[in-house]
C-alpha cells in the first residue's frame, strides 16, 4: 500500500474502532435507557409522596386546628364559669360583710339603748343578733324574766353568745347582762 493510503486506512481503522466501541456499549446504551425510566419512576414515587405527605400534612394540621380550637372554646368555657362562680363568691362574700357591719351597728344601739334604758325590772331587754345564727326560741323579756329564768334557758343563750363561764347560775346571767350591755341585774326599782 502506498503511503498516500496511509491516512484513509487509518481512518477507516479508526472508524472501525469507533463501531467497536459504540457496538461494545449498546449494553451500556440500554442501561441508559433503564435507569431513566427507573429514574422516572423514582420521581414519580417522589411525587406520590410528597402528594401523600402534603395530604397528611393538611389533614395533621387540620386536626391540630380544630383540637386546639376546641381545647381554646374548653378553656374559655371554663374560665367563664370560674369567673362566674368567683364574681358569685365575692358578692356573698360583700353582702355577709355589709350585714355583717349592719348587724354590728345594730347590736351597738341595742347595746346603747340597753346600758341607758334597762335600769328597772319591768325595763324591756334589746336582745343582740348573732350573724349567721339562729336565736334561741325562748328569751325572756324583762330584766325581771332572765333573773328568773332557768338553767338550761341560761346555757342555750351562753351558748347562742359563745360566752364561756363556769360560775354560778346568777354569774352566768350577769355575764349575759354585761354582753347585752345591761349595768346590773338588781335594779333599783
Amino acid at each position: 500500500m502506498a503511503d498516500g493510503n496511509r491516512p484513509i486506512s487509518e481512518f477507516v481503522n479508526s472508524g472501525r474502532n469507533l463501531l467497536d466501541t459504540i457496538e461494545q456499549s449498546i449494553p451500556f446504551f440500554s442501561q441508559l435507557g433503564q435507569l431513566n425510566e427507573t429514574l422516572t419512576g423514582i420521581n414519580t414515587r417522589l411525587n406520590a409522596i410528597e402528594t401523600n405527605m402534603d395530604r397528611r400534612l393538611n389533614a395533621i394540621e387540620t386536626n391540630m386546628d380544630a383540637r386546639f380550637n376546641a381545647i381554646e372554646t374548653n378553656m374559655d368555657a371554663r374560665l367563664n364559669a370560674i369567673e362566674t362562680n368567683m364574681d358569685a363568691r365575692f358578692n356573698a362574700l360583700e353582702n355577709n360583710i355589709k350585714t355583717m357591719i349592719s348587724q354590728t351597728e345594730e347590736n351597738g344601739k341595742k347595746r346603747l339603748y340597753n346600758s341607758q334604758y334597762c335600769t328597772g325590772s319591768e325595763s324591756e331587754i334589746n336582745w343582740i343578733e348573732v350573724f349567721g345564727k339562729n336565736r334561741p326560741e325562748r328569751l325572756p323579756k324583762t330584766i325581771k324574766g332572765l333573773n328568773s329564768f332557768g338553767e338550761a334557758g341560761v346555757l342555750q343563750i351562753l351558748n347562742y353568745y359563745d360566752i364561756e363561764i363556769a360560775e354560778s347560775l346568777p354569774k352566768k346571767k350577769e355575764a349575759i347582762a354585761k354582753f347585752l350591755g345591761i349595768r346590773s341585774l338588781n335594779p333599783l326599782d
